[in-house]
This record gives C-alpha cells, sequence and structure tokens, in this order.
C-alpha cells in the first residue's frame, strides 16, 4: 500500500506538457531526488520520454526549477522542507513547478535506432498504470487428440491506452497443439462466448478456424465445471462488457513455451515496445528466474469454465489480455535455432515512415530454392538453400556470412563484398534483370516463379558489385539536373523507398518505348490527322480533289505541281524530285544525290511530309485549306535517324517487374496456414475499426496570441468522397510542442478501406475565450459549425494552420503501421476547396522535404506481427451471370436512370439516383456514358460493392474519350478505374494527345503513388513522338518549383530525357539555356526601375547584347520553328505593369520563304497557366467548330509557362490592338468613334476583293470570340487586349480573369456586358439590319450550340485543372459559371434564345464597353 500524499505539485514542462496531482510523501528528500522518482514515473506511465543513463538517477544538471511565474529558481540539493514554496502549500492548493530542460524539446522524436535496441529489464513485471487491471484466469488447454493440423489462430492486433501502454487482441502466430498442455491465462473478458460442437474459434478479424468434434470433446471435458459459462451467456467482469474492458484496460502479451518433457523454459515477448512505449519490437528474452516467481508476478488464479457437449467452447474474439498474461504454447512455435517463427519489422526513418514491414506479397505456402551464386569479380560459384520467405537483404546476408565462412572474404577485401555494395542478378529474355527491391520475398519474384515454371532443379543468380556512376553519365546527370531544376542526387538521396524503386522501373518504360519507335518517323516528325474533313474545306477542294502545291530547292527555286489529294505522299516525292541532270544543277542539287537522300517538309517548318499517308491526311496542308493558304513545301535532305538515338551511357539494369504486387485473398491470408508458413496477412480479414494516434506535433510556429488553443482534424478520404465522418482531437492549449496522444476511431473496418485511401490531417488554431468545454474524439466537423454558431462572441473563427496527406497503404499495397512522422505543409499552399475546411484531399501526399522548418505531426497506426497486403482479388469469386442480375429496367425507372446519367458532370446524385444506379448496374453496362455517374453511387467503403464494381468494369461497353478523360480526374481514385481510363486514351492519336497533354500532365497529381498506368503512358507517347515530348517536357518542368510534386515530375524528367534522343536532348538544352538567360533580364527589369531613373528598354538592350544565346533553338511553344540571331535593336519592354520583353529573332529553318522575324513576349512575374488553359479551350472549340463546318478563324497563338510566374508567348503576325487603331484614328476620344475599325481594314486592304473578305473573316472570327469569350467568362476585356489582323481576323489576349471573374475600376465593374460587341464592331459588321449582322447572329448562336453540346467536356476539363494553383479555378463552385452560361437545364431552342438575348444586352450596353475603353485609355496613356 502505498503511503499517503502530503501534498500534491503539478510540473509543467518546458515542452508544453503540464502534469498535476504528483504526490509529495517525504519532505526530508531533496527536490533532485523528489524529481528523479517523479519523472520516472511518468516515463513508466508513458507520458514522457527521457534520455537513457547508465545510472539509477536521472542527471539532474540537465534541469532548472523554478515557480510558476519563473520569479524563483530552486536548488536540486535543497531538501523540500526547506523550500517554503513547497512546504507551505496545501492538498487544495498545490504549488507549481516549472522544469526546463532540454530534453523535453521533442519528446517524441527520438532515435529509432537506439530505441529498438532497449528491453525491458525484466519480462513478467507489469507496466505501470493508473487504470486497476481485471482478475486473471487461467485455462488450461490439453492437445490430447489433436492432430498437429489442428490450430488455433489468434488474429493479432496492438493497441495503446492513453498512456501508451500497449495492449494486444491476440498473437497473428498461429500455435500448432502437439502433445502435451498448453496453459493461456486470460482476463475474465475475454471468455465471451459459447460454441458450437465444431469447435470453431472466431478471431477478430470474423475469421473461422473449426475443428474435429473429437478435439471438440477433449477440450470441453477439459472445461467442465461448475463454476464456468453455462450455454451462450457472455461474461464480463465487474459488470462491464468486455467491449469496455478492451478499451479500459491495456494489455500485455509474453509466451511461455514448454515441454512435456523438459521444465526449462524460453520467454518470448511477441508485442513488446520499447522503453518509451512507442516502437514495436519483437525480440527473444531472457526467461525469468523460476517459474514460481513468474507465476506469483502474475497474480493468477484458476478458474473452471462448464459448457454443454454440444456447445464446447468459449470464444477469444477479440482477445483482450492482461499486461501479465502468459501463453504456454507447445515447441513447434519455436525454429531449428531457437528463435520465435515470426516475421519481424525492420526500423526505417525515410521523412514520412519510421516503421515499415520487410515483405511484399506471398504465393501459397513457403518454397525452398537451390541457388547457385556466381560471384563474378571472384570466378567463385556457391551453392546455398533460400527460403522462399527470405527477403533480398536476408539473401545477401546469407550469402556473405558463406562467404565469410568459407574463408573467400579477407580482411583486404572486406569493402568489397559488403553487402550494401553488391547486388544480385539474373538473364531472363536476353535483358539482365536486378533483384533491386531489399525487401521483396524471394518466391514473389519473377525469376522465382520462372524457375518454378520450368520446374528447375537449381536456380543461378550471379552477383555483382555495384557500379560507379561512369564520367559520361556523371556529365549527363548533371545536364539533366540543369534542365530540369533539381539535382538527380536529390532524388537518389531522398531515402525514399518509393521514388527509388519507381525510378528503376522506369527504366523499363523508357527502353520499351526505345525500341518501338519508328526511327525516321520519330526523326522526321509527321502531322496526320483522320477526321473527315470540314464542309468548307471539301468544297475548296472541288470536284476534281486537286490541289496546287509548291516546291521550294535548296537553290531558292520553286516549282508548282497539281497534285491529287488522295496522293500517298511517298509518291508525291518522285514527282517532285528530278531526274535529269540539268534539272538537279538548275534547282540547286548535286549531280549524283539519291532521292533516299531527301524529304519533303513544310517550308519554314519542322513538319516533314512522308510516309505511307494520303496528302489529305496531313494537318498542315489541311489547315492551310482551311485558312486559303497556299501549300508550300521544301525538299530538304534527311536527317539521320542515328542522331536520335538516346545518348550512350551505362545504363541501369532492369529490375523485377514483380515489385509492389500482391497475391489473392487466398494467397495472403494466414487462416488456415501452418505457423510456420504465415508471414503475410490479408488486409481483408481484419474486421477492427481503422483508427490512427494523433501523439503530438513538434516545431509548431504558429503559435500566434490569435489563438489560445489547437486541435487537429483527421478524415479518410477516397478521392473526393469522405469515407467516413472526419473526427478531431481535443482542444488543447496552443504551444510549440503540443501532444495528444489520443486515439481516434473510425466507422469503418479496416477490410472496407480501398486500395487508394488516404488519410488527411489538418492543424487549425482557435480561441475560446469563454468556453472550457472540450471536444470528443467522436466529435464532427457539423457540431463545430454548430457549436460556433451557438457561441457567438465567445469564438472567433478557427484558422488552419497546417496540412499533410498520407496514403494508407504503400506502395507495395502494405498497409502502414506503427509510428510515422509526417512534415506538415503550410496551409497557404493547399490549394484544396473551401469545404474541406483546412484540409487538402486532392494534395499531394509527399511530405514537407523543409525539415528545418516544418512542423511535425507524429501519428501511430496499429501494429500487426506481419505485413498486412491488399489483396488483388479473391473476395466474392462468383461470376457475374445474368441469373444473378436484377430484372431489366421498366420505362419508369428508365427516364429516372436517363435523367441521372445525362447530368453534368458536377451534379451531385441524391440517395435515391444512387439507389436506382445500383440496382440496375448490370443493365447500365450497356451504356458508356454510364460509367461516372454509376462509380458515384459506388460505397467505396464496402468491400462488396468495390470487388463487384472491378467486376462490372470488365463487363462494360467501351467507354468513349470524354469519359476517359473524366475518369482521371481527382473524384475517381480507384486504380482499375483509372487504368481503364488510360487504356482508351491509349487510342488517341498524337494530336488529340497533344489537345489533352496539359490536364493529363495535371492529373498526374491525383495519383496516388509515383507508378501509375497514366504516367508510363504519357512517358511512352513523349518517348514517340517529339512534338509531344517538347511539351511534355515544358509541362512538367513548369512545375518543378512545386515542392509537392516536384519529385513525381522529376522522375518522369529523367526518364524521358535519357531516352528522347541526342538532337531534342540537346534542343531542349539550348531552350532552356536561352530561357533562363532572357528570364534572368526580364526577373531584373523591376529592380531596375526601382533603383534608376531613365528607360528600362535601354538597361534591357544593353543586358541583351551582353547575353551569350544559342546560335538557333525553337521557341518552347512552338517546337517547328528555329530562331536565333536575336535584333537587340528591335527589342523593348512592353508598358505594363509586369513590365515583359518584347524580343525579335530571325527565323533559322533554311527552307523558310519569309523573311519575317519570330516576335515573342517574356513574361516574369505573370502565371500564364490560366493563359494557357485559356487558349486550350480556344482550339478545342475551333476542332469542334470545324468538325460542324464552321470555320471561325480562331487563332490559339503559342504560350507555354517555363517556370514559376514565368514564360513565353508568340507574337501574332501583321496585328494590331484595337487601341493602337482607335488612338491612331483620333486620339483617346476615338473609343467613342464608330468608323476606327472599318477605315483601318480599308486602309490596310486597298484591293475591293481582299477588303471583302476581310469583312467576311471579321463577321466569322467576331461571332467566334463572342462566343468563346462569353462561354469561358473572359474578363478584363479592355482595347488592348483584342487585336485585329491586316486580313480582318478580330482576336483577343491576355486572359487574366476567366469563369466570370471580372476587373474593377474605382469599384464599378468594367465588364457589364456578357461579351464585347461595341459600335465600332457592329459598324463593321454592317449595322443591326444589315446581312452581315443577320449572318453573325446567326453563326454566333450556332456556335454557341455547338459548344453547349459538348458542354461536359469543357467542365471534365477544367474540373481536371482544379490542382494547379490558379486563383480563379480551385473548387468546384468556381464551375457553377459554366453551368449557368450554357443553361444545361434548358433544351436546344431555349438556349438559342438565350443567347440572342445574350447578343442584344450587349447591344443595350455598348456605352458602358466604350467609357470603360476610355478610362482605360487615360489610365496607359
Amino acid at each position: 500500500m502505498s503511503e499517503p500524499s502530503i501534498l500534491t505539485v503539478l510540473l509543467s514542462l518546458s515542452s508544453g506538457e503540464t502534469f498535476e496531482d504528483i504526490p509529495v510523501t517525504d519532505l526530508e528528500v531533496t527536490l533532485g531526488e523528489f524529481l528523479d522518482v517523479s519523472l520516472k514515473a511518468l516515463e513508466g506511465d508513458c507520458k514522457i520520454t527521457l534520455p537513457e543513463t547508465d545510472s539509477d538517477l536521472i542527471d539532474t544538471q540537465d534541469f532548472h526549477v523554478f515557480s510558476v511565474d519563473k520569479s524563483e529558481e530552486f536548488s536540486l540539493s535543497t531538501q523540500l522542507k526547506n523550500i517554503s514554496y513547497i512546504s507551505t502549500a496545501s492538498l487544495k492548493d498545490p504549488p507549481t513547478l516549472f522544469l526546463e530542460s532540454s530534453i523535453f524539446r521533442s519528446a517524441i522524436e527520438v532515435d529509432i535506432d537506439s530505441r529498438i535496441k532497449r528491453r525491458r529489464e525484466t519480462i513478467g513485471s507489469s507496466v505501470k498504470n493508473s487504470a486497476p487491471y481485471p482478475p486473471v484466469r487461467s485455462l488450461s488447454l490439453s492437445s490430447k487428440g489433436m492432430s498437429s493440423e489442428h490450430m488455433i489462430f489468434l488474429a493479432g492486433r496492438k493497441e495503446y491506452d492513453n498512456n501508451m501502454s500497449q495492449r494486444m487482441y491476440g498473437s497473428t502466430d498461429v500455435m500448432s497443439l502437439s502433445e502435451g498442455t498448453s496453459s493461456l491465462n486470460l482476463p475474465e473478458e475475454s471468455l465471451q462466448r459459447v460454441f458450437s460442437n465444431s469447435m470453431s474459434m472466431i478471431d477478430e478479424t470474423g475469421s473461422i478456424q473449426s475443428y474435429g468434434s473429437e478435439a471438440s470433446e477433449v477440450l470441453s471435458r477439459k472445461l467442465g465445471g461448475k463454476d464456468g459459462l453455462h450455454d451462450s451467456d457472455a461474461f464480463s467482469h465487474g459488470g462491464e462488457s468486455s467491449q469496455e474492458s478492451e478499451v479500459q484496460h491495456p494489455p500485455r502479451v509474453y509466451i511461455r513455451h514448454s515441454t512435456c518433457d523438459e521444465e526449462q523454459e524460453t520467454v518470448v515477448k511477441t508485442s513488446g515496445v520499447d522503453d518509451n512505449n512507442l516502437l514495436p519490437t519483437c525480440e527473444e528474452n531472457t526467461p525469468p528466474d523460476t517459474p514460481a516467481k513468474q507465476s506469483s508476478a502474475l497474480r493468477s488464479r484458476k478458474v473452471k469454465l462448464s459448457s454443454r457437449r454440444a456447445s464446447a467452447m468459449a470464444t477469444l474474439s477479440p482477445l483482450p489480455v492482461n499486461d501479465d498474461t502468459v501463453l504456454n504454447l507447445p515447441s513447434p512455435l519455436l525454429n531449428a535455432q531457437g528463435s520465435f517463427n515470426r516475421t519481424t519489422f525492420r526500423a526505417k526513418r525515410n521523412g514520412s515512415t519510421v516503421i515499415s514491414p520487410q515483405h511484399t506479397k506471398v504465393y501459397g505456402s513457403i518454397k525452398l530454392f537451390v541457388v547457385d551464386f556466381d560471384i563474378v569479380v571472384a570466378n567463385i560459384i556457391l551453392t546455398m538453400d533460400i527460403r522462399g520467405d527470405n527477403t533480398v537483404t536476408q539473401i545477401k546476408q546469407s550469402l556473405w556470412r558463406l562467404l565469410r565462412d568459407e574463408g573467400h572474404v579477407t580482411q583486404e577485401c572486406d569493402s568489397l563484398w559488403d553487402p550494401e555494395k553488391f547486388t544480385l542478378t539474373y538473364e531472363m529474355n536476353s535483358s539482365v534483370y536486378e533483384l533491386y527491391d531489399e525487401q521483396q520475398i524471394f518466391q514473389t519474384t519473377t525469376v522465382a516463379q520462372l524457375w518454378r515454371q520450368e520446374k528447375r532443379q537449381k536456380g543461378q543468380l550471379s552477383v555483382v558489385t555495384k557500379r560507379a556512376e561512369s564520367k559520361e553519365e556523371k556529365t549527363l546527370n548533371m545536364a539533366i539536373s540543369s534542365m530540369i531544376g533539381i539535382g538527380l542526387y536529390q532524388l537518389q538521396f531522398a531515402n525514399n523507398d518509393e521514388l527509388d524503386i519507381t525510378r528503376r522501373k522506369m527504366v523499363a518504360e523508357r527502353q520499351k518505348a526505345v525500341q518501338q519507335r519508328d526511327p525516321a518517323m520519330y526523326s522526321m516528325e509527321v502531322e496526320v490527322q483522320f477526321t473527315p474533313l470540314p464542309p468548307h474545306v471539301k468544297a475548296m477542294i472541288g470536284e476534281e480533289n486537286k490541289l496546287l502545291v509548291k516546291v521550294y530547292y535548296e537553290s531558292g527555286a520553286s516549282q508548282t505541281f497539281q497534285v491529287d489529294v488522295n496522293t500517298v505522299a511517298d509518291d508525291f516525292l518522285p514527282t517532285v524530285f528530278p531526274t535529269e541532270p540539268h534539272k538537279r544543277k538548275r534547282l540547286g542539287l548535286p549531280e549524283h544525290c539519291n532521292i533516299s537522300d531527301y524529304v519533303l517538309k513544310v517550308a519554314g517548318r519542322s513538319s516533314f511530309i512522308h510516309g505511307n499517308f494520303e496528302l489529305i491526311d496531313f494537318s498542315p496542308i489541311v489547315k492551310a485549306l482551311s485558312k486559303r493558304r497556299d501549300i508550300v513545301l521544301a525538299l530538304v535532305r534527311r536527317s539521320d535517324p542515328k542522331d536520335d538515338l538516346p545518348q550512350h551511357f551505362p545504363d541501369w539494369d532492369l529490375i523485377d517487374e514483380s515489385t509492389g504486387l500482391t497475391g489473392t485473398h487466398e494467397e495472403l491470408s494466414a487462416l488456415g496456414k501452418e505457423h510456420s508458413q504465415v508471414f503475410t496477412m490479408s488486409m481483408w480479414d481484419l474486421q477492427h475499426k481503422f483508427r490512427v494516434r494523433i501523439l503530438g506535433l513538434d516545431n509548431l510556429r504558429d503559435c500566434s496570441p490569435d489563438f489560445d488553443v489547437i486541435y487537429v482534424d483527421v478524415a479518410v478520404f477516397h478521392g473526393g468522397e469522405e469515407l467516413c465522418r472526419t473526427l478531431s482531437t481535443h482542444e488543447i492549449t496552443a504551444c510549440k510542442y503540443p501532444r495528444w496522444n489520443q486515439w481516434l476511431v473510425f466507422n469503418i473496418a479496416v477490410k472496407n478501406l480501398p486500395k487508394a485511401a488516404r488519410l488527411c490531417f489538418a492543424v487549425s488554431g482557435g480561441v475560446r475565450r469563454n468556453d472550457s468545454r472540450k471536444r470528443s474524439s467522436t466529435w464532427s466537423k457539423k457540431d463545430f459549425v454548430k457549436q460556433n454558431t451557438l457561441r457567438g462572441d465567445n469564438i472567433q473563427a478557427d484558422r488552419p494552420l497546417h496540412w499533410v496527406n498520407m496514403q494508407i497503404l504503400d506502395h507495395r499495397a502494405l498497409l502502414r503501421q506503427g509510428v510515422l512522422r509526417l512534415n506538415l505543409w503550410p496551409y497557404s499552399t493547399s490549394g484544396g476547396e473551401g469545404r474541406w475546411g483546412g484540409m487538402s484531399p486532392v494534395g499531394s501526399t509527399a511530405v514537407n522535404p523543409d525539415g528545418n522548418t516544418a512542423a511535425v505531426l507524429f501519428i501511430e497506426l496499429d501494429t500487426y506481427l506481419h505485413p498486412v497486403a491488399c489483396p488483388t482479388e479473391g473476395w466474392g469469386d462468383e461470376e457475374i451471370s445474368q441469373v444473378n442480375q436484377p430484372h431489366k429496367e421498366s420505362s419508369p425507372f428508365r427516364s429516372e436512370l436517363e435523367k441521372s446519367i445525362s447530368s453534368d458532370p458536377l451534379a451531385n446524385l441524391d440517395k435515391v439516383e444512387k439507389e436506382l444506379l445500383w440496382k440496375f448496374r448490370y443493365q447500365l453496362t450497356n451504356s458508356p456514358e454510364a460509367l461516372p455517374k454509376f462509380l458515384q453511387c459506388v460505397d467505396w467503403a464496402s468491400l462488396e460493392q468495390v470487388t463487384e464494381t472491378h467486376k462490372l468494369l470488365q463487363l462494360w461497353s467501351p467507354i468513349t474519350m470524354e469519359v476517359g478523360l473524366e475518369l482521371l480526374d481527382y473524384h475517381f481514385a480507384d486504380e482499375k478505374v483509372r487504368t481503364m481510363a488510360v487504356a482508351r486514351l491509349s487510342r488517341l492519336t498524337n494530336d488529340e494527345v497533344l489537345v489533352f497533354l496539359l490536364q493529363l500532365v495535371q492529373v498526374l497529381k491525383f495519383e496516388p503513388y509515383h507508378d501509375s498506368a497514366l504516367a508510363r503512358f504519357l512517358l511512352k507517347r513523349a518517348l514517340l513522338s517529339k512534338r509531344i515530348g517538347h511539351f511534355f517536357f515544358w509541362y512538367l518542368r513548369s512545375e518543378m518549383d512545386s515542392p509537392q510534386f516536384s519529385q513525381r515530375f522529376g522522375i518522369l524528367l529523367e526518364a524521358f530525357l535519357k531516352g528522347c534522343g541526342k538532337n531534342i536532348f540537346i534542343e531542349l538544352q539550348k531552350q532552356h539555356q536561352a530561357v533562363q538567360d532572357i528570364m534572368s533580364i526580364a526577373s531584373g527589369l523591376k529592380k531596375h526601375m526601382e533603383k534608376h531613373k531613365g528607360s528600362a528598354t535601354d538597361y534591357a538592350k544593353a543586358d541583351l547584347s551582353q547575353q551569350n544565346l544559342p546560335e538557333y533553338f525553337a521557341p518552347p511553344f512552338d517546337p517547328s520553328l528555329r530562331m536565333g540571331n536575336l535584333q537587340v535593336e528591335k527589342c523593348r519592354v512592353m508598358d505594363s505593369k509586369k513590365t515583359p520583353l518584347w524580343l525579335e529573332f530571325m527565323n533559322m529553318d533554311p527552307s523558310s520563304t519569309t523573311q519575317k522575324p519570330i516576335k515573342v513576349i517574356a513574361k516574369h512575374g505573370d502565371d500564364l497557366r490560366q493563359d494557357m488553359l485559356t487558349l486550350q479551350m480556344l482550339t478545342i472549340m475551333d476542332s469542334l467548330w470545324q468538325s460542324e463546318g464552321l470555320d471561325l478563324y480562331i487563332i490559339p497563338y503559342g504560350c507555354v509557362a517555363t517556370g514559376n510566374e514565368m514564360g513565353m508567348i508568340e507574337v501574332v503576325q501583321d496585328a494590331e490592338t484595337v487601341a493602337k487603331i482607335q488612338l491612331h484614328h483620333g486620339g483617346s476620344f476615338s473609343t467613342l468613334k464608330d468608323e476606327p475599325l472599318y477605315e483601318w481594314l480599308k486602309k490596310k486592304n486597298p484591293n475591293p476583293k481582299h477588303f471583302e473578305q476581310a469583312i467576311e473573316r471579321f463577321v466569322y472570327s467576331c461571332a467566334g470570340y463572342c462566343v468563346a469569350t462569353y462561354v469561358l467568362g473572359i474578363g478584363d476585356r479592355h482595347n488592348d487586349n483584342i487585336m485585329l489582323t491586316v486580313s480582318g481576323n478580330l482576336f483577343h489576349i491576355d486572359f487574366g480573369h476567366f469563369l466570370g471573374n471580372t476587373k474593377a475600376f474605382l469599384g464599378v465593374n468594367r465588364d457589364r456586358a456578357p461579351f464585347v460587341l461595341t459600335p465600332d464592331f457592329e459598324y463593321v459588321l454592317g449595322k443591326r439590319t444589315s446581312e452581315n449582322f443577320k449572318k453573325f447572329e446567326e453563326i454566333a448562336v450556332r456556335a454557341y450550340l455547338i459548344i453547349r453540346k459538348n458542354a461536359n467536356l469543357f467542365i471534365n476539363l477544367f474540373s481536371m485543372m482544379k490542382c494547379t494553383g490558379i486563383p480563379e479555378l480551385r473548387s468546384v463552385e468556381d464551375l457553377d459559371y459554366l453551368k449557368s452560361v450554357l443553361v444545361l437545364g434548358k433544351n436546344e431552342e431555349q438556349a438559342a434564345d438565350h443567347f440572342r438575348q445574350q447578343i442584344q444586352k450587349c447591344l443595350r450596353l455598348q456605352w458602358s464597353t466604350q467609357l470603360s475603353w476610355l478610362a482605360h485609355n487615360w489610365v496607359h496613356r
């Protein structure tokens, strides 16, 4: 019995923890002695972590003790009775001691490696805990009469109570019973039910183990008695349910092995923790002194249980065992070496993960392999037996030991044979493969399965030293590092297992793509299309189907040919190539040249005309016909395809492709297997609730005085769907090192977690002025909204501080376990939708790489004794047949189904709609367009529904391209769904891939893991097409400044640059150099203008003249151009807030027929991604209109972001801004006049026919841009953002605002009209009663209806871009504008009337637009 307390003390630690009611029993002790005892007691209760020390006493020199207000410091050598601050206190008013010490700064983050080595001194001693334990009852089980196959399966799950004392629901090890007796000491709560005479034992996972009736009878007799359970009465202790007890009383399990023949014991700790109860360990321990002492320490007592012979056995489900429980087990539990047969865990610390299991998967039982190891360097062959459940690391270690034992390794060559410095390889299909994944189980490797298929008696592996990086490889890697913006060494030494394996996997994808590509087609790429020709293009060709083609030769001479549109390109070349010597000489060709040395290309561009394609299939020819331009080609020498081979360097070996795969449920499950064959568990066997423990935060720098409490919200998401209610920790006082040690239990079973499920965390701070109420762990977001409303003035709006996400399953499909360290992102980087509060469920699952300043969240997940893998299949294996299908939908339901299916992608299905879609799911498989809506009705928190959905996907009708794009949005996180979408997109042509490449790169961010079907698809297409590869590089490169995705994109960029070929590598290298040089000047302009007066243009010209730009290079926005020889004298700084640079280069393509310069605008400090997205939408609109025979002369000029807030824009030739045209016509007030545009076009087109054509082009282009700017909601439409070409082509530029976001001037909205239709526009159209104006209105309405028919495509494309961080495109609500302007709820006739009303509204508000333009002129002129 403990001594009564004289008084109690409150201890406050410098790390933020506060501990009340610390008892003081003796005032004669010194303050140091009192602290030593108190702190060790707190450590024993697992409330703090103290450093290791060889002494029994804590080094008190590490502490400084103060009064609560720090006004007085106390000496540690002073007796308590002499410290008046303590001795004069009372029990009612306990004193507070403030302890300041560096050892409290991070009580959670400790050295993992050292902690694993720590053991408890006494195995049988119980951990101190304030909660009382229930009495222990002893159950003796006799295995007499049982065969060795009879097993008891205890599915295990470790738990920790709030004091971090460990508990266990059972052991995942399967225990074979042999002759003899095994004693099982259990708390009363464990014995809960009575089973049938089959002696089935239900574990916590809900799985059933059955035994024979003979064994049941034996156990019935053994368990018989008058004090025990009767029938199926539940047994509980002290009136509490067993479920309550398992929460209240933390147990610990030890295993004692004994045999019938000998008395000696071996005690093995099955589920221990280190001294701080944070890291599970699985280590063999020293047995206690004597069985008598052990028994005495356990304080166990015998209990006899009676039951009917027909109902024999009490369940152990779950198995909450006491801290002192001992399991006496038979000898088969130990292996030949005397160690416990159980998979251990390897501690690993790699940024986000501290604990990771060693194993990846299992196929059936453990196999044995005989392997010859060919030691290549030493010319030695060693034969060794390998267990199939050994990892690659274990095999290497065993081989190392064998080498040492046989004397092959001497001290001199010790480092050569270090297991970390050699690798295992094998040959397959004429390629060398490396066993790269150190944690992979050998029998799951491809080579092991191959040996088994071929029934080899002996296999062979080569042992080679890991090669050092060659000089050529170092040079290449340095160049790649410079081009992609991060060093490859950062990827190599990131200590990220997933990153390393994905890099190596991409080697195979890269090499495969290089082998597949056609050397000639890749070197001289063609642009072809196979869609039907637009009607107006057919009309231009005429009935004769003839084309006039002008061909230029190297001398500058040209010839014109009339050719049939269906002529094959390779057949047209002999017509162009002169055969007579005198003609060759006249055209500048060598006398003895060969036709095979030449090829046709588009003049002035790197777009080739060759191959087995008809001339009308080539996009440049169709585009020229569409724009009424001449078809101009050039005959040039062929490039050597060898120059487009990848640069030669010693490449990595391929790696085993089975890495990261798992088996079926039957293969993974531990149920029904011999314990020696168990080294994995199936996640689908685990029926307990998923939970996470929030331990605490470190380095929280946001402890602002603006809030006084802090808490953590946690949610489980699958895509954009919350699988269960968000839970929150208790609110605690805000400090730099807050601690919770709180379990949050989610209402979802572990087995129901989908593979792509992720945990989302948000740290928030708030003010609680007059309310001391605390939130429980079952508190929800809805409760919080209500609570805030009720509190009124007593609460300020809570402020999100940090967020982080993590996949619940790792890249090997293994359930994450143990203690995890997560470096948090500041809330400003979330980019998420507001409806998720401070969380960012669509954000990256990467941790913040800034380890110095980032706040760190420590969490803990349940730990199991084996790796837990998510199976690939095997749940509900019955095939879907017509017999199982419900009746076909009746007519009343058909209309409801069609309504749900045809709704827009943003529409949310209600409960009734979801139930209806699920009911008729089998019939929906015939409707490709129904798949996205069906997937929305699936309960992704139900294993049964998910597995059935995967089966239905195999039966679904082939989906369309639009559906494939939609399925790549973040809402659809399932791997099989996304793989199905990618399979459909793989049929896209190169031109179609280019159109959607911007979105496809962005949705890479939604992939759960680095390695995905989408990543492989994009890498392959980039390596098969130079044009795709060019934009693939820049789209990824522009995102490399984002630390959330830089590693993922860096992997793909590295793989692309190592496989793209020498020519394009050098070209991209030159582009990157030129961009960097130009942007360095652009970025310095603002600083110069702030410090110096004078012309910024003069400064820019002086700086540009000193730059050593490449002789020629392609602009990032168009790889088919070649520009160089910068015309410095024509360059200038534009009159704009962002001070963009206007640059002019010469066209360096020898085949160019024009001397016009290539003009470029270089911007720094402006996010061009919104412009890129808008121009892409214009391109798609133009394509849709063209397919309907409507050419609206859209000009989607080139624009590419090359980095964070920097990029290059193409300048359209022969065009002026409307503002400049108006200004030249009569000054600023000319904006109020009607005729400026008309007069300018007439002046530029003196020929009446050309002027008439210019007016016609204006009518069509004005209609197109009115529709486009209205649908896209383009704002800030002043007269400097609208341009007009000499040929009458109207177009818009500078898309800084869209989706209905407008700009205000002096608080007044400048864009009051739906789109721009000013009096000067109307004047060119011929006033409202003219034929041209009626034609304009008719064309505009038709164009609007075409876009409206494809509304889902535009909604999906915008939705896929929500993760870019574009300020005006962050949430679903931002896309509501598209739904409103396309009036999706109306029919086509009503929609046409709607757009006519918008035209009339613009005409009524013409004065508003004119005044806005006038104000703009005053400000900027």
